[in-house]
């Protein structure tokens, strides 16, 4: 009995350091006269187990720069520990005499009565000659109302999403933003759902040659602002595959989306300060 209830104190406290984690996080770097300082640093992060999550960086610097990455990384919940590494890149917009550095997170969390912050350090991933070396950090957690989920949409959201878009938009471009759904190429009865941050706005849609159409506005509480494509079905011909055209009120983007029975497609929308 004693072995029980100490591994369930245990699964409990893991469960909710785990979901401390997850969501998104704003911060910046320590002042470095030898590289640019980026005017403020997002992370936004996915939990996929007890100990393992994917998620995305976001640099944000002067002049309309930016730089954009795919992450992965551990949690040791014994220590409050997370690392994280930047994987890859999914856009970049930077001065013409800089280089971008893909780098390692080591974070701890620090608790206290008002804010969730992890502090730590961030180094670069090559130990070479042109390293850009390391940096102190820290990043601190932006609070959310919880969503509630039906059982089906805590299953389609637990699979892997893959960032196939980020859009920076202008605040004027933020509300009444038009979202036109096609299937990409030939039409073979694919279905999904749409969610924006988490919240589903179309269920069990067939994609055919005429658009889907939904109107959106963007949660100026998020930094980043999330669109999931979900495949209830991959259709005749998999994966599922959607083309959408996203209509502001000064742009229209468009954007090839693949999601799958093991992996959805996501468009992330930053809002421009």
């Amino acid at each position: 009995m004693k072995l029980s209830l100490f591994s369930l104190f245990y699964l409990l406290s893991c469960y909710t350091f785990c979901q401390t984690i997850s969501g998104e996080w704003v911060g910046n770097f320590s002042k470095n006269s030898l590289t640019s300082n980026p005017l403020k640093l997002v992370v936004d992060f996915d939990l996929k187990n007890d100990s393992v999550f994917i998620g995305s960086s976001h640099l944000f610097y002067q002049k309309g720069l930016f730089e954009h990455y795919n992450l992965n990384g551990r949690l040791n919940f014994k220590d409050s520990i997370i690392t994280f590494t930047e994987t890859s890149v999914i856009s970049l917009k930077i001065g013409s005499f800089s280089s971008n550095c893909l780098g390692v997170y080591n974070m701890k969390l620090v608790r206290n009565d008002s804010i969730m912050r992890l502090e730590g350090i961030w180094k670069d991933r090559n130990n070479g000659l042109f390293s850009c070396g390391k940096s102190n950090l820290y990043l601190e957690k932006l609070k959310h109302p919880v969503i509630k989920l039906q059982n089906t949409d805590t299953i389609y959201l637990q699979k892997t999403s893959s960032i196939q878009r980020v859009l920076e938009l202008e605040k004027t471009e933020s509300d009444s933003i038009l979202v036109e759904i096609y299937d990409y190429g030939i039409a073979d009865n694919d279905i999904i759902n749409l969610y924006l941050n988490n919240k589903n706005i179309l269920r069990d849609k067939v994609l055919t040659n005429s658009p889907i159409t939904i109107w959106i506005n963007l949660d100026s509480k998020y930094l980043v602002n999330k669109l999931k494509l979900i495949a209830v079905s991959e259709g005749e011909i998999p994966p599922c595959t959607a083309f959408i055209k996203i209509k502001t009120k000064l742009k229209t983007y468009k954007v090839n989306l693949e999601s799958s029975i093991s992996s959805n497609g996501l468009i992330e929308f930053l809002i421009k300060n």
